[in-house]
């Protein structure tokens, strides 16, 4: 049988608590890690911002004309964000193609952004 050397239930639970502290440490440590952006690279603070507004605004109160707009909103500027971020990127390499004998083509350089939003009849903003 165990004997306990403490004479109060004060130490008891103090040696209890720095033994079951010293087995977690010993068998698992803190381990601090870094987390990198896992953002998409066209992703700036702005949209952040508008993104974390349209949820606000999808708590408060769901069927709402303001998370309607915003919605339509997001979904807008992350088109043109993604369309913008790809045709900087065929414009950087584009010259590199035809220094290296590449012949440009018009499909190469054509960047294309689809949008989900539905107006009603009565030009009013369906959402889904």
């Amino acid at each position: 049988m165990f004997k306990f050397l403490a004479k109060s239930c004060k130490q008891m639970v103090h040696h209890f608590y720095s033994v079951i502290t010293n087995l977690l440490d010993y068998h698992m440590p803190v381990v601090r890690t870094s987390v990198n952006n896992l953002n998409k690279p066209w992703v700036t603070e702005r949209f952040q911002q508008l993104v974390r507004r349209r949820q606000r605004a999808f708590f408060t109160s769901k069927p709402s004309p303001l998370y309607c707009k915003l919605w339509n909103k997001v979904n807008c500027t992350a088109a043109s964000l993604h369309k913008k971020y790809y045709a900087r990127k065929i414009e950087t390499y584009t010259p590199l193609m035809l220094t290296l004998g590449g012949r440009r083509q018009n499909s190469f350089c054509t960047v294309r952004s689809r949008t989900r939003s539905k107006i009603c009849n009565d030009n009013t903003l369906i959402c889904h």
